[in-house]
């Protein structure tokens, strides 16, 4: 699944926040919902414009950022100087 399909940002909705597309519901607003506990069953009820691919992509999104500034951070040391201290482990 590629989730810029479901998922989009819009300086006019939302102040930029990533955003499922055609809603005005924030991939953080759903990702709180399922830490909170809600089940994906529950959100699709609460929230009929949602998909079950729409939750999917949520999560793909907030993996794909979480990889990404992990892998910055650990090549920002590296180039700072902190690889002299420090392994970077690869995946």
């Amino acid at each position: 699944m590629n989730w810029r399909d479901h998922i989009e940002t819009n300086k006019n909705i939302s102040a930029g926040k990533p955003v499922v597309k055609g809603t005005r519901l924030s991939v953080s607003f759903i990702l709180e919902l399922m830490g909170a506990g809600s089940s994906e069953s529950v959100i699709l009820a609460s929230y009929p414009q949602l998909t079950q691919e729409d939750i999917r992509a949520c999560l793909r999104y907030a993996s794909e950022k979480m990889a990404h500034v992990e892998n910055k951070s650990s090549i920002d040391d590296w180039i700072a100087g902190a690889h002299n201290d420090c392994e970077i482990s690869r995946g």
